[in-house]
């Protein structure tokens, strides 16, 4: 055994191999009877507890259906999920890598990371808790030569012996010998009680030509038993399937327990050998319990910078486990020590430890050896972990993983086709977890055409049945080749692992390729390279690319995946993620997976947003997608895209927004790698540049100019800042309750004085000055047909647009349960709607054309955003013309803006500057406003807006504007008025509710309202419109 596959591999082999077992097989009723404190009273008054356990749990294992699996104690997986953020039950704990991509490069410069090297082994989770009352024993030999610590199985058979005694039957001096680790025995005599009556002592004798008498003297031997403390150590790993305990002994006698994370391996002679013992090296520590007299006894390790996780396991665990196993005899066959961690400019260093050996078996013909301290393993590669790692379950971003190129390999499931030479049906695992919702979605995923995989070894692969086969892709044929059979698998590997190797081999980051990502400068590194990597694999890149082609008959030059927006589990949170499907057969429907997030994506012209704060593809890309009806219960919206084995990231180079989700499948992925792995790199350089010759999307990056722009950055970054869901002030909800009562009366009035159209269909709404979409809501309520959006900041649109896609009764993409409630045909669009230039125009024109064809709006709102527009009379008289000619007559124009009677009253008042806490308002000094255009301030109100330019509008010269347009005003109060109006009307009361939620109640019932002094001060700063198309 020179490499390790499992704990259960482990435990079946170990005896063999090893000549003794190391692990027990442990169930939920043993641990919980060890640790639970009635046994713990039981031990103290006397009884041995542990050797009925011991032997019941041998009972219970035997009669184990050998497919059962008991899965892992409660009290194991508790002890390290409370120290794991966001663990779920049943799966394995430990943060998981992800494949180190070139795209990487950045951010393992730019943050303080510490490496590992990554050896050939088992990921394994070791708990450690302590019996404070158990039986300990101890043999002395004549010679002085004693054996502490015993192993458990030694334990259990002492145990057993001395119960005899204690029921009084015949000594097992005549009787079968009692085997022990050291060899077998006699009992001679009686025991023996210490005149304190805590410890027990007989007298055991070696039997003939014992296997190990030499071990502790031919003469007779003493074993003493008394009460003392155990540590008991169990290991788990990523199967979750079984939790083992280790028979040796490994204390730490300051901690009561602890759990930390590890690798069990095997340790070879020398390179190329075989393995001759098992150690176990631990790399991080998730919690610790320190003895019952300490301070700050129970220590959670989770938020704990990696260094200093490191430093506690190295001294608190590893340095006091080493002294406790130099004080006893002999030391555990089973070794534990803290890999080495260092810090990325030492790379060399380590890199200096590794051997490089060719071979006739395994992985590419070649291994990989770490001469580490405690030993030669198997490398697989490196692990790279941040300085700032906190304790998250599943896969992690930061923690990077490399592998070997060389060493790349995927478990496939083949099945020979009867008359076809080195042709197989090929399967890969899947499985989707629904976390309890129902059962998890299980089965298998088959390509859709058979694969040509060379069988250099001759391997007989049946035709009737499917066996599991380690491939190699072989980069001078260009297919992959069978390695091994492996028959120590059930299941060949998944989907999400196949792609990952695929990516890793597409990008082919060699180890010369990662220092040069790390920029690390060793002069020594460049001679170490070359003895690793070798000649062959130096020039591998080389030949590849002299050999690589971009046809335009290449098949698969492209994937399709599936544009989706989903709501987090925090309020206001969403994310744009590409999804590919699975179909198995077990399952009706073909089900839909994550692909990637389109935030670490390129394409359409943009950067990838995770290295470039300024691209604005996943904007864009919200857009478009609720452009195409969202994506609440699921979406059509299809992207192709290829990966860029180049940067290691997926582009996107074409949308279809009405496309064929279908077609969005796992297959379709794996077969475009497949395609870039036999063509070349080339193949997707020339689909992206393409693309970017096509792309259409520079337009909504143009830079805008002056006061638009400044306006823009102002609510792009409240945008970012306030899509969290964090509390509403006061005023806020008062303003949203004066919007929501507004929207409610033009609703109504549009019900009491047309009635809705003969088709029966809903209402059709334009929301102007959009910004973030916190109108949307309040649309929704009254089930509108078509919702036109649009905003001068593309941030706040596509923040909007994000808000509709994921949410019921808005996205048309609705479950067919949710038929009721259809959802509204929507348009995002971003637009200066007070430019002179007619582009408000222009906007409605694209959405009538799309949805409403000779019909126009019912409303069009405009909120808090008339003062924007007010610098010219020429760009107010564009935007209300724009307006007037998208409402059918009878229809209403609605909003809220800023009083001028109001700033100008205050001005008068209080000189050019005033204002509260809540709001400040800033006149140039010279200014005399009066009913005209242009006149700017500057205000702040709270944390929505800051020092914003604005400009007064003049209410009579806009009403008079608004006249010969066939805009009649019908109302327009100041806030204060309008809230003594309607605050205790039976619609007032209902969305007071709405607006506030819990709280506070007023004398009615209903939701109170209630705002300051200063906070009204400035409220009444704002009136209400409502105009009505003639």
């Amino acid at each position: 055994m020179n490499s390790l596959g499992s704990l259960a591999q482990l435990h079946a082999e170990a005896e063999n191999v090893f000549g003794q077992r190391l692990l027990l097989p442990v169930d939920e009723q043993f641990v919980h009877s060890l640790h639970c404190p009635s046994s713990t009273a039981a031990q103290c008054a006397g009884n041995s507890v542990f050797s009925g356990l011991y032997n019941g749990l041998l009972q219970r294992t035997r009669c184990r259906d050998s497919g059962a699996s008991p899965g892992i104690p409660r009290l194991l997986f508790s002890y390290v999920a409370e120290a794991v953020a966001a663990s779920r039950n049943g799966e394995f704990m430990g943060p998981l890598c992800s494949p180190l991509r070139k795209s990487h490069a950045a951010m393992l410069r730019s943050n303080e990371y510490f490496l590992t090297e990554k050896s050939d082994g088992t990921r394994a989770i070791l708990v450690s808790l302590c019996v404070q009352a158990f039986p300990c024993w101890v043999l002395r030999g004549a010679d002085g030569c004693s054996r502490s610590s015993l192993r458990l199985d030694d334990v259990a058979a002492l145990e057993d012996m001395r119960q005899q005694f204690c029921r009084g039957a015949t000594p097992l001096s005549g009787g079968r010998p009692l085997q022990l680790s050291p060899g077998a025995f006699s009992v001679e005599g009686e025991r023996t009680i210490s005149p304190d009556g805590e410890v027990e002592t007989f007298t055991l004798k070696p039997c003939p030509a014992p296997p190990s008498a030499a071990a502790c003297g031919t003469n007779s031997v003493t074993a003493e038993r008394k009460w003392g403390a155990r540590h008991m150590a169990y290991c788990f790993d990523r199967s979750m399937e079984q939790a083992y305990l280790l028979l040796e002994e490994y204390a730490v006698p300051s901690l009561s327990a602890f759990a930390v994370d590890g690798e069990m391996m095997i340790a070879v002679t020398d390179v190329g050998e075989n393995g001759t013992r098992p150690i176990f090296g631990c790399f991080d520590v998730f919690r610790y319990t320190q003895a019952k007299d300490a301070v700050d006894r129970d220590a959670l390790l989770t938020r704990w910078p990696m260094s200093k996780r490191y430093e506690a396991l190295r001294e608190l665990i590893i340095a006091p486990m080493h002294a406790s196993e130099n004080a006893r005899s002999p030391a555990p066959f089973l070794h534990f020590f803290a890999k080495e961690m260092f810090p990325i400019n030492k790379f060399g260093e380590c890199l200096s430890r590794l051997r490089r050996a060719a071979t006739g078996e395994g992985t590419g013909g070649v291994e990989y050896y770490y001469d580490g301290p405690h030993g030669i393993t198997r490398s697989d590669g490196f692990i790279f972990t941040p300085e700032k790692f906190d304790l998250v379950q599943g896969a992690s971003k930061e923690q990077l993983k490399w592998k070997w190129p060389s060493l790349l390999s995927v478990d496939w499931s083949i099945t020979a086709i009867a008359g076809r030479t080195d042709e197989y049906v090929v399967d890969l695992f899947f499985r989707k977890r629904r976390f309890g919702h129902r059962p998890d979605s299980v089965g298998r995923s088959r390509l859709s055409s058979a694969m040509f995989l060379l069988n250099p070894f001759s391997l007989r692969i049946p035709t009737e049945r499917s066996v599991v086969a380690e491939c190699v892709f072989d980069r001078q044929e260009k297919c992959w080749s069978i390695e091994r059979l492996r028959t120590d698998k059930a299941e060949p590997n998944s989907v999400v692992t196949v792609i990952s190797v695929l990516e890793s081999l597409v990008e082919d980051v060699t180890l010369e390729v990662l220092i040069d990502m790390l920029g690390v400068a060793d002069p020594l590194l460049a001679s170490e390279v070359q003895s690793l990597q070798g000649d062959a694999d130096a020039d591998a890149g080389a030949e590849e690319t002299a050999a690589w082609t971009s046809e335009a008959s290449v098949e698969h030059r492209t994937c399709q995946l599936t544009l989706r927006a989903t709501q987090l589990q925090t309020p206001g949170e969403h994310e744009l993620h590409l999804y590919w499907a699975v179909r198995i057969s077990s399952e009706k429907q073909h089900i839909p997976c994550i692909h990637c997030k389109v935030s670490e994506c390129a394409g359409l012209g943009f950067a990838c947003p995770v290295e470039d704060k300024t691209s604005r593809l996943t904007e864009n890309l919200y857009i478009a997608l609720a452009n195409a009806g969202g994506s609440c219960a699921w979406s059509d919206f299809t992207v192709d895209a290829v990966f860029d084995g180049d940067a290691g990231r997926w582009n996107i180079v074409s949308l279809h927004p009405t496309g064929e989700n279908r077609k969005s499948t796992s297959v379709g992925v794996i077969e475009h790698l497949q395609c870039l792995l036999v063509h070349g790199r080339e193949t997707a350089r020339a689909v992206m540049a393409f693309a970017d010759e096509q792309q259409t999307y520079g337009a909504t990056n143009a830079p805008t100019m002056g006061l638009l722009e400044k306006t823009n950055n102002h609510y792009a970054c409240k945008t970012r800042e306030l899509s969290t869901g964090k509390d509403r002030s006061a005023l806020r909800l008062f303003n949203n309750w004066v919007k929501n009562i507004l929207i409610s009366n033009a609703v109504a009035y549009l019900q009491m004085q047309r009635g809705r159209d003969a088709k029966g269909d809903g209402l059709a709404v334009a929301d102007l000055c959009s910004g973030r979409g916190g109108d949307l809501f309040k649309w929704r309520a009254h089930k509108p047909r078509y919702l036109f959006m649009v905003d001068s900041c593309l941030e706040a649109v596509a923040e909007s647009a994000a808000r509709y896609s994921v949410s019921k009764g808005l996205s048309v993409k609705v479950a067919p349960q949710e038929k009721s409630n259809p959802g509204a045909f929507a348009y995002f669009t971003v637009c200066d709607v007070f430019d002179e230039t007619g582009s408000l125009a222009a906007k409605f024109e694209n959405f009538f054309n799309a949805y409403l064809k000779e019909r126009r709006f019912d409303i069009v709102s405009c909120q808090f955003s008339l003062h924007y527009g007010c610098s010219t009379e020429e760009r107010m008289n564009c935007f209300l013309r724009a307006v007037s000619a998208a409402l059918r007559p009878g229809g209403v124009f609605i909003g809220t803006t800023v009083s001028d009677v109001e700033l100008r009253r205050r001005l008068a008042e209080h000189g050019p500057v005033f204002g509260n806490s809540v709001y400040t308002v800033r006149f140039p000094a010279e200014a005399s406003p009066g009913q005209s255009f242009g006149v700017q301030y500057s205000v702040s109100v709270e944390s929505s807006v800051s020092e914003l330019p604005e400009y007064l509008v003049p209410w009579e010269r806009l009403v008079a504007l608004c006249g010969p347009l066939g805009l009649q005003l019908v109302e327009s109060l100041g806030f204060m008025a309008y809230r003594e109006l309607h605050y205790n009307t039976p619609k007032g009361q209902e969305l007071r509710d709405v607006a506030v939620g819990g709280g506070k109640r007023d004398s009615d019932g209903h939701a109170s309202l209630p705002l300051s002094s200063e906070e009204m001060e400035a409220a009444s700063l704002f009136r209400t419109f409502f105009f009505v198309k003639s």
